[in-house]
């Protein structure tokens, strides 16, 4: 009786686990890669979080300075008291599934415009609503173009699975 207990345990634990993602989690700026060559920086920002957004411009100017001898991910770090972070980082998600030039442009847009997503500004909205908030206002930041896409990758479970991955393997 024991083993059979210690057994299943054992599967109870391991079924438990985090699932790993088959690549590294992030988003590399510029597409610049890291090699042997590079020093790595890896941030983990939320991108409605003032902290990281306030991070940002020293570490982009660093970035600037040192040219190709740093490599930057940013791995989406959507904190649970920041309303409507899950949602944005999920846009991230998508937006670099659509086009990976157009991350960081969102990113640094929803720096520029935190007080959109969270507090009074989406207080009283669904949640639905907040999802087409954040889905025009990303397909507006990386073209217009598409906004079908980004509104069908917030049902897409692809999308929602990496957005949990990135906060669990952080």
């Amino acid at each position: 009786m024991k083993s059979i207990m210690l057994l299943l345990l054992c599967v109870v634990h391991v079924n438990a686990q985090v699932t790993l993602p088959s690549r590294q989690d992030g988003f590399w700026y510029k597409n610049r890669i890291a090699n042997t060559e590079s020093i790595l920086i890896e941030a983990f920002f939320d991108s409605l979080c003032p902290y990281s957004r306030d991070s940002w411009p020293p570490l982009k100017l660093a970035l600037q300075h040192y040219g190709s001898r740093l490599s930057l991910v940013v791995h989406p770090f959507p904190l649970p008291y920041h309303d409507n972070a899950f949602i944005s980082s999920r846009a991230l998600h998508i937006s670099n599934q659509l086009n990976t030039s157009a991350t960081y442009r969102l990113l640094e847009s929803f720096f520029d415009h935190q007080g959109k997503f969270y507090g009074n500004a989406t207080f009283n909205l669904s949640r639905a609503s907040v999802v087409d908030k954040i889905a025009r206002f990303t397909s507006n930041s990386i073209g217009n173009s598409h906004y079908a896409a980004v509104k069908a990758g917030f049902t897409d479970p692809k999308t929602d699975h990496a957005t949990r991955i990135s906060f669990k393997v952080c």
